[in-house]
């Protein structure tokens, strides 16, 4: 009888404040956390992918890399690894680059890194080009996967 009583007690509270929480968070003007939620794991989604997305990319064009440019197997290696090196210097300058240029700006630079650095990367003429782009881009993902979270 003592534990039903108790659990009851402990339902009224929590509904109690179930409800307070709902009507504080339902002010006039106030926007609904839930599309925030979304919004924010979707970004974090993204900025996760990132990493996969580049590793299978360049996993396929591997083959055409060595053929177009005429590398050796070390040359490519250098090729292929040049986005993790980029991706460790960029993870390593991102927790700076945030508190002093905030978030949102730095993940605006970040996102224009990616398009101008992979356009960069279609357009490389050697093994060097090609190497310092992916290098960049590996920079972006590094920034993009310690900011987005």
């Amino acid at each position: 009888m003592l534990f039903s009583n108790s659990m009851a007690f402990w339902v009224d509270n929590m509904d109690q404040s179930l409800i307070a929480a709902k009507m504080s968070s339902s002010t006039p003007g106030s926007r609904s956390g839930g599309g925030t939620v979304i919004l924010t794991a979707g970004v974090a989604a993204l900025g996760g992918l990132l990493f996969g997305f580049d590793a299978s990319v360049i996993s396929g064009a591997m083959l055409f890399l060595q053929m177009d440019f005429r590398l050796t197997d070390v040359q490519l290696e250098f090729a292929v690894g040049a986005a993790l090196a980029g991706a460790l210097v960029g993870s390593a300058l991102a927790g700076y680059c945030t508190d002093r240029w905030g978030r949102r700006s730095l993940l605006v630079v970040t996102a224009l890194g990616f398009g101008l650095f992979s356009a960069l990367t279609g357009l490389a003429f050697g093994l060097v080009s090609f190497s310092l782009a992916r290098f960049f881009v590996g920079a972006c993902i590094g920034i993009a996967s310690l900011t987005v979270p």
